[in-house]
């Protein structure tokens, strides 16, 4: 049952002499499936119908909330990322109040007093340039 589900939704198949073969990262995959499906689904189904469906319920519900949970913490890492090493002011302002240094060569801020780097000298001097 579940090599016809695989067929279907267009497993990646490698094609040798006219007949076809799974890679072997997707044929280690089909047996693992397959093991984890008769471990879980079908093992009590002899011995409880109920108690099967209960198993299975089960499993389906901690394969989604793991998703969930797992796409939710990779979503939070990268907004916090985001949020976290992005510049706070832009480039060609001071690090420190966010003053234009566009065109500022005394080394500290006259908004501030804080020193200037040169770094920031340099990007504003650059879009000074680029502008005329």
């Amino acid at each position: 049952m579940s090599a016809v589900a695989l067929v279907v939704v267009r497993w990646p198949w490698k094609q040798y002499g006219g007949t076809f073969r799974l890679s072997l990262s997707a044929s280690v995959g089909l047996v693992i499936g397959e093991w984890i499906n008769q471990a879980v689904f079908y093992t009590s189904r002899r011995a409880d119908p109920t108690l099967a469906m209960l198993n299975k319920t089960i499993w389906l519900g901690l394969v989604f909330v793991g998703y969930f949970a797992l796409t939710y913490l990779a979503m939070n890492c990268a907004v916090f990322i985001r949020l976290r090493y992005r510049p706070v002011h832009p480039e060609g302002h001071c690090a420190e109040c966010g003053y234009d240094l566009t065109g500022n060569v005394s080394g500290v801020c006259p908004e501030c007093g804080g020193s200037i780097t040169r770094l920031s000298q340099l990007r504003g001097f650059a879009r000074e340039q680029d502008s005329q």
